[in-house]
């Protein structure tokens, strides 16, 4: 019998305990800060099961997860005073419960806060650009001094920005004519510089080319030069050492080769004594 009264009594606790909300579970996505007649007690950011003093003691809950805001268009004016309608998509995560919650009190007055930091950044930033430099390659600058400004806003409110990012940037359709002269300029000029870079190479090529050319006509016309002088060189001494050999003979054939360059034309005529030494070979 006592045995089944402590049971009965242990079950009674429980669901007084149950019912009052002591216990109360902290979802992997939430975080969450206990109050005590509106002062803060306790911030518990690790999941699981917790307990809390019933009736006097409540709970409030926040999201631990990566939130995302929507900024609807918004118009800008740009450094050249021009302006665009442009909508901005920013990432963020509530990292200190209990500043956030002191700070906003709820999402909509968070994202109102928020909202007015990301459109003062935006001014801020773009206002130093032209209009047009949004859809160039300085939109990535644009993008991330506007993250460092919102982020470093945000931070005063528990809130670690992790991405803002620029969707679209709409131009009033007065303004289609001069963008698209100025895209057509910058073209143009990076054409033009394109151009300039490729004529450079090319004179570069063609300057290196004639130097490799004038080197190797250079070293050619040097090796041709020293091969000819080694062969008139030997030609010589054959020539020494035929004469050597038989001077007579030698003498007969430079003779004969005398006569055939001396008469082969046929046009000039010579007199000449048959008994000078020129005939000398002919007697």
């Amino acid at each position: 019998m006592n045995f089944i009264k402590s049971i009965l009594i242990a079950v009674f606790v429980a669901v007084v305990l149950v019912s009052s909300g002591v216990f109360f579970i902290v979802d992997e996505t939430q975080q969450a800060i206990v109050f005590q007649f509106q002062d803060p007690k306790n911030v518990i950011q690790k999941a699981g099961l917790h307990m809390k003093l019933p009736f006097i003691q409540n709970t409030v809950f926040l999201d631990k997860k990566l939130l995302e805001y929507y900024l609807p268009p918004e118009k800008i004016t740009g450094g050249d005073k021009k302006f665009a309608f442009v909508d901005t998509f920013t990432l963020y995560r509530i990292t200190d419960p209990l500043m956030y919650y002191q700070a906003m009190e709820t999402e909509k007055k968070a994202q109102d806060r928020l909202k007015s930091i990301i459109i003062d950044a935006m001014r801020s930033v773009v206002g130093k650009y032209v209009l047009n430099d949004l859809l160039s390659e300085k939109r990535t600058d644009i993008m991330k001094q506007i993250y460092e400004i919102v982020n470093k806003g945000a931070k005063k409110f528990g809130i670690n920005v992790v991405d803002v990012r620029i969707k679209r940037a709409d131009f009033p359709k007065e303004n289609y004519g001069s963008i698209f002269d100025r895209m057509r300029s910058e073209r143009d000029r990076e054409a033009k510089e394109l151009r300039a870079i490729g004529t450079e190479k090319a004179q570069n090529i063609r300057s290196q080319a004639e130097k490799e050319r004038t080197v190797l006509l250079a070293n050619a016309q040097k090796e041709a030069q020293i091969l000819k002088g080694e062969g008139e060189a030997q030609a010589l001494k054959i020539i020494s050492e035929a004469t050597k050999r038989n001077p007579k003979f030698y003498s007969i054939y430079k003779s004969y080769e005398t006569y055939q360059s001396t008469f082969d034309s046929g046009n000039s005529t010579f007199i000449l004594s048959p008994k000078g030494g020129f005939f000398e070979h002919f007697n």
